[in-house]
């Protein structure tokens, strides 16, 4: 895939993924929040309180027979990451959310760059 490819099935993934939490009740504060220990896709609250740090992946469906679903691409390299990115977005806060969690939202995309399936995991690390 090429990387401009990659990088609109990626834009594609996070836009669904954002518009799939908003529906759901979320309320999405920060895209593609950044910092020196690497991005965190979505930032998102709950109506409780809680900050939700979120890994999108996408992938196209003619892709998944070749490089898998999208989760699968989720390394632990990846969640130290963005555990590491996510306390540094806490420590810029006023004051602490009241209760922090990690999810992940795979989304596949049809040929039309239109979601076809998302799943998405609760506090999945």
């Amino acid at each position: 895939m090429s990387g401009g490819r990659k990088k609109a099935t990626g834009a594609a993934g996070e836009a669904a993924a954002a518009a799939y939490l908003r529906s759901a009740g979320y309320a999405v504060v920060a895209n593609n929040w950044r910092c020196r220990y690497g991005e965190v896709d979505l930032v998102a609250s709950t109506k409780d309180g809680a900050l939700v740090f979120v890994e999108v992946r996408a992938r196209s469906a003619g892709t998944l027979d070749r490089f898998g679903a999208p989760l699968e691409s989720i390394t632990p390299r990846k969640q130290t990451t963005l555990r590491r990115c996510a306390q540094s977005y806490l420590q810029r806060l006023p004051s602490a959310p009241a209760a922090v969690r990690f999810d992940c939202i795979g989304v596949v995309l049809g040929a039309d760059g239109e979601p076809v399936s998302i799943h998405h995991i609760d506090n999945a690390f």
